[in-house]
């Protein structure tokens, strides 16, 4: 029975749901429960090696165990890198009886996407299996030196306005944005991967697509302190608009750079004293 069940399926008011005779299950409860009543059960099979519930429950509480010990609590992330084996099963439910919330790494990425990663969702703990020994000890040394780079992560607040009004002017250190670069007749002529997920909203500015970063950049300078910066990704054709845009408007030490396929597709600009 499903947790938002009513009352109206029982023929008699003595079964009614109550702690006696209904309790949601959870994956862990789920898991105890098995262990309870099937100890000697079969609950994973992986080639030649069969797992009683019994076994899987004790080895999942041992996982929990030894991570609440290395300081995972409620909410803490942690991740795992392994193929489809035992231990990847007993890390979703060690780790949600620890509290934490799973990560499980895709093993078929490189090691500055598993960095990513790894920074992004903040692991706390990572688990790998020895086979991936090789890319996760570069990812790791990857999310290190990021973390050296980037510093400890500051608080982070989220307003709602119309591009920076709701920040006050001068407030910023650095203003970073990937804004709407495309018009109409290029987003029609986009792949159907993209333009059937993506809304017109998200990807066109205007009759010359660059309605939001003609903004940013005219507007921004009174929101960036002086000497701050401003970044922002671009459409490779209209990058020298752009940066002749942002020299015409208060900021000084305008750059493009290239993506990894040799695009210019990255605008910085410093913000000078006046404009």
């Amino acid at each position: 029975m499903s947790d938002t069940a009513t009352d109206e399926g029982y023929d008699a008011p003595h079964l009614r749901r109550r702690a006696a005779n209904y309790t949601p299950l959870s994956p862990l409860s789920f898991l105890a429960r098995a262990a309870a009543i099937y100890p000697d059960k079969t609950a994973i099979i992986h080639g030649t090696q069969r797992t009683s519930y019994a076994e899987f429950y004790a080895r999942s509480r041992r996982l929990a165990d030894a991570l609440r010990r290395r300081g995972v609590g409620v909410g803490d992330a942690v991740a795992i890198m392994a193929p489809n084996i035992p231990a990847m099963l007993e890390a979703h439910y060690g780790v949600a009886m620890a509290g934490g919330v799973l990560n499980a790494l895709n093993y078929r990425l490189d090691a500055r996407s598993i960095a990513f990663i790894l920074d992004h969702g903040g692991a706390k703990v990572v688990l790998t299996d020895r086979e991936f020994s090789p890319v996760m000890g570069e990812a790791l040394a990857l999310a290190r030196l990021n973390h050296q780079l980037v510093g400890a992560p500051r608080t982070v607040h989220f307003v709602r306005g119309d591009l920076a009004t709701a920040v006050a002017p001068g407030s910023l250190d650095a203003m970073i944005s990937n804004p709407p670069y495309l018009t109409l007749s290029e987003y029609a002529r986009l792949d159907p991967s993209v333009r059937d997920w993506e809304p017109a909203l998200a990807l066109t500015a205007g009759a010359d697509g660059m309605e939001q970063t003609t903004r940013l950049v005219r507007e921004g300078w009174a929101w960036v302190r002086p000497g701050g910066w401003m970044a922002l990704e671009l459409d490779c054709s209209r990058a020298n608009a752009a940066a002749t845009l942002a020299a015409g408007n208060g900021w000084q030490n305008v750059s493009l750079h290239r993506d990894l396929f040799g695009r210019e597709r990255y605008l910085l600009a410093q913000r000078s004293d006046t404009r």
